[in-house]
């Protein structure tokens, strides 16, 4: 696993997008379930003001770092290999790297009409992508 830096309450993880996508895979691969918050200065900030979110922050499998200023915190904090991972280019880059091996995708969160489009979009990038569901 890879170390966290605290910033704010929240344990910003110490990865770049090839960590995170090896990482996600990795969990896969050995039939771990974890769960990912992209998060920027902005979730930290309202992480503070929220005990829940800020559980939820520090209770998933990594918490990446999607913005700058985070990034830059933790290449201060020594992790020199660590930069910005947005979820606007994991997501794809995932959807993209499973396809090879069949992994399968549940889309969770916003409105139908959100859902269809992410689902038309991704499988625009990946068509050979598994979405097996979403809610």
């Amino acid at each position: 696993m890879f170390p966290r830096t605290n910033v704010l309450g929240i344990g910003i993880s110490a990865v770049n997008m090839d960590i995170a996508r090896r990482t996600i895979f990795d969990w896969i691969n050995r039939g771990e379930r974890h769960y990912i918050c992209v998060t920027g200065v902005h979730g930290v900030m309202q992480s503070r003001g929220s005990p829940e979110l800020r559980r939820i922050h520090n209770a998933a499998g990594m918490v990446t770092p999607d913005g700058m200023p985070l990034a830059w915190l933790l290449k201060l904090a020594g992790h020199r290999d660590s930069d910005r991972v947005c979820g606007p280019e994991l997501m794809p880059d995932v959807f993209v790297q499973s396809q090879r091996h069949g992994y399968r995708h549940y889309l969770y969160g916003g409105s139908p009409k959100a859902l269809e489009l992410l689902r038309a979009r991704l499988l625009a990038l990946a068509p050979r992508a598994l979405i097996v569901g979403s809610h």
